[in-house]
């Protein structure tokens, strides 16, 4: 399992970074295929497939113990990317960050700490790689109806249940998402199955399709689609 964490030291020429669980310097390959569907600098929790690896990316949990050189609150980030053998603990994971549970939050923010290097940290990785949750991921199938809804706290705990209980659907890229200001129709075109969105409205789950899914074995309304378009633009023409 790869381990990816970012965060950064107390003095200004210590900006934030990413380091590998081998202590390499490596941004994670996952972020260019998520970041359009989370808010930066934000709080936001993401899994996504793609083939067999799963990746969970949790951003910006606040730091308890650690301020940089103006007093200000220091954000760390992770991303664990690993075989589908490692969904429920994955689940287990992104269910403990939605809940913001403290024994999750805990080992991540001591396992950060300053350090005199180039970066201004250092990452004890086998307290992360030994964090264990006390409850078992549960096996049931998943529900295949894409959701969405408002990112409050009762929407949260219901997602993060789901997680508890059953398992993700075999789909390929974002299948959760749990983020700030990013619009509903940016989610559904993703296709993402369940999605939380600070920018949505919606305080009870929202049943969608995906917008490219809909006309699937539909040919009379994409003709009737095709047909009312030309019409249109004859009319502007004319």
């Amino acid at each position: 399992m790869e381990i990816y964490v970012q965060s950064c030291g107390v003095y200004p020429n210590h900006d934030y970074t990413w380091l590998r669980n081998d202590n390499k310097l490596i941004k994670p390959p996952v972020l260019h295929s998520v970041d359009r569907l989370r808010q930066k600098n934000a709080p936001a929790v993401i899994l996504s497939r793609t083939g067999e690896e799963l990746r969970l990316l949790v951003f910006a949990l606040k730091s308890k113990q650690r301020c940089d050189f103006q007093g200000r609150e220091i954000f760390n980030s992770l991303v664990w990317i690993a075989k589908t053998a490692e969904e429920p603990f994955l689940r287990m994971l992104a269910a403990s960050a939605l809940r913001k549970e403290d024994e999750f939050l805990e080992v991540i923010d001591r396992s950060i700490i300053d350090y005199d290097n180039e970066l201004g940290f250092k990452v004890l990785w086998t307290q992360i790689q030994e964090l264990s949750l006390t409850r078992k991921a549960g096996e049931q199938l998943p529900d295949q109806t894409k959701k969405i809804g408002k990112n409050s706290p009762v929407l949260t705990h219901k997602l993060a249940e789901e997680l508890d209980k059953h398992k993700l659907p075999n789909q390929e890229g974002a299948i959760v998402v749990v983020t700030g200001i990013v619009d509903s129709l940016t989610l559904k075109q993703a296709g993402v199955w369940r999605s939380l969105s600070s920018l949505v409205e919606q305080e009870t789950w929202e049943e969608f399709k995906k917008e490219k899914d809909l006309f699937i074995g539909k040919p009379l309304e994409i003709l009737r689609l095709i047909y009312t378009y030309l019409m249109y633009c004859l009319e502007r023409i004319c």
